[in-house]
Formats: C-alpha cells, sequence, structure tokens
C-alpha cells in the first residue's frame, strides 16, 4: 500500500513534467539518435549511446528522485543515489568497454534490442 494516493503522484508528475516542459523535446531526440545508432554502424556509437543513457540515469537520479519525488517518499533519496551509482557504473563500463560487446547492424537481434525478454537467443534464430 503506497502512502499516497493515485491523484497525488500524478499531481507531482504533472509539476514535473510542467517544470522540465521544454527538455522532454531533447529527451525525444536523444532517444530517437540512440535507435538510430543502434541500428547504424558507426565508429564509438556504443560509447555515444551508454554515455546519452547513463547521463538519463543521472537525470533521472537527481532531478526526479532527489528534487521531486522525495516529497512524497521517504526512500526517495535512496532511489535517488541508487540511479546515480548506476549512472556512473554505466559510464564507466562504456567508457572502458568493459560488459557491452559490439554488435553489427547485420546481426542485430530482438534478444539484443529487449535484453528483458524471455526468448534465449540460440531459441530465436
Amino acid at each position: 500500500m503506497l502512502p499516497y494516493t493515485a491523484e497525488v503522484l500524478f499531481a507531482l508528475f504533472d509539476e514535473y513534467n510542467q517544470a522540465i516542459r521544454p527538455l522532454q523535446g531533447v529527451a525525444l531526440f536523444l532517444t530517437a539518435g540512440v535507435l538510430m545508432l543502434a541500428l547504424r554502424s558507426r565508429e564509438n556509437r556504443s560509447r555515444i549511446i551508454v554515455a546519452i543513457l547513463a547521463a538519463g540515469w543521472f537525470w533521472t537520479g537527481v532531478v526526479f528522485h532527489l528534487v521531486y519525488f522525495t516529497e512524497l517518499n521517504f526512500a526517495a533519496p535512496a532511489y535517488g543515489i541508487v540511479f546515480i551509482l548506476q549512472g556512473f557504473l554505466l559510464f564507466w563500463t562504456g567508457d572502458t568497454g568493459t560488459g557491452f560487446p559490439s554488435v553489427s547492424s547485420a546481426n542485430l537481434q530482438v534478444t539484443q534490442v529487449l535484453p528483458f525478454s524471455s526468448c534465449r537467443r540460440s531459441f530465436c534464430r
């Protein structure tokens, strides 16, 4: 059971979206850029994709959880810190090149795009 109603949560989402209003377009542009980079061959595309994803993680941790969600949930600062740590790990992993294998556009498969898919790579061919 949540300590707040759905209306209160939706009001928080509304307040957050009003505050960052022009930045939704930037986020949409960056998301489209990540998808384009994922499907096209380009030098250092993995690093660019990971940097954009890490920036999104940092934003969510700092702006949403630490600034906005804290007023509703006492655990929001912990969520924010975890998001920030994950952003650092994501950025570090992408920067060092460990843990993110390079994938060419020719062999990009559904299981590589949707990592939480129940379909295993060997069964999807």
